[in-house]
């Protein structure tokens, strides 16, 4: 082997060890942050629930009447003829 090889390995083993360094880190961080949960009692973050299910309904457009004179009769030949095609 020469020497641009043996630097490319001892380069590869250094970055596992460091991957494994962190991912062992990053594992105990997280077991302790959730026994700390569990610990004072507190509820875990998989149980929080959405605040936007709570939110009222703030669209005017969706179970408002647009159309104030909808109810009122207006065309005086809207019911007069019936085709005799149609249903």
């Amino acid at each position: 082997m020469d020497m641009s090889k043996k630097k490319k390995v001892i380069i590869a083993v250094i970055t596992a060890l460091a991957a494994l360094i962190a991912g062992v880190f990053v594992w105990q961080t997280y077991n302790r942050v959730s026994q700390a949960f569990k610990s004072i009692g507190a509820p875990s973050p998989a149980s929080f629930k959405s605040p936007v299910e709570d939110l009222p309904q703030t669209n005017p457009f969706e179970r408002v009447e647009t159309n104030p004179l909808e109810k009122v009769k207006t065309n005086p030949f809207q019911d007069v003829y019936k085709n005799p095609f149609g249903e």
